[in-house]
């Protein structure tokens, strides 16, 4: 009788361990429901998860127009470290969440030199207050930047313009993807050309009135 009731207590072990192990799994599957029916409103992007991103797309990238020293300038164009440097953006969002993103400018992927270029031209600038689109709020973005973040050391050259890029606060990149931004940087009041006058104002497409800027 010894060795059936043996047996009979490892089967009844057995079972209870099984048994335990079911219950286990249906409250792990039970928590990840639960755990998922409250990320209904965050979506998933490389930046992590944000509330009220279900269902938004980027931005529209419409166009870019460079500054310099308050007259709206041509690219390529030639700028002195000391210069007042600006961009203007015109944009459109349908989602209206542009606040909260950034502007990034780098160097062209596709540039031989982009990973030396990237240690010294890729910055980031927080949007902090921004319309809906620069149609409905009668002007474009105006973003500050400093020309000595720029400014490239003797012997390394871009072969392609930089790259402007727009993200909104839920980490979408805008349509299209970037925009080529395409100046160069020289240290001193002296232009690189040896002209002492920044590059011929474009009076073509005006952009007129005043926006936020980036810091």
């Amino acid at each position: 009788m010894a060795p059936k009731q043996n047996i009979i207590i490892l089967l009844v072990t057995i079972l209870s361990l099984f048994a335990m192990c079911f219950v286990d799994e249906s409250n792990g599957k039970a928590d990840e429901n639960n755990n998922a029916s409250t990320d209904d409103d965050y979506v998933v992007s490389d930046y992590g998860y944000y509330p009220g991103c279900e269902g938004t797309s980027g931005p529209h990238l419409l166009g870019i127009t460079l500054y310099v020293n308050g007259e709206k300038v041509k690219m390529p164009a030639q700028v002195r470290s000391t210069d007042e440097l600006k961009i203007a953006m015109k944009y459109s969002d349908a989602d209206c969440n542009i606040a909260g993103g950034f502007i990034q400018i780098t160097a062209n992927e596709h540039d031989p030199k982009v990973f030396e270029l990237i240690d010294i031209i890729q910055h980031y600038y927080d949007i902090e207050t921004i319309g809906c689109s620069s149609r409905e709020e009668g002007h474009p973005y105006f973003l500050n930047i400093d020309p000595n973040d720029y400014l490239l050391p003797e012997g390394l050259n871009r072969t392609l313009p930089m790259e402007l890029l727009l993200d909104d606060m839920c980490g979408f990149p805008s349509h299209p993807y970037s925009l080529p931004l395409d100046f160069t940087v020289s240290d001193g009041e002296t232009l690189i050309d040896g002209n002492d006058n920044p590059a011929q104002a474009n009076n073509d497409n005006n952009d007129s009135g005043s926006g936020g800027c980036g810091s």
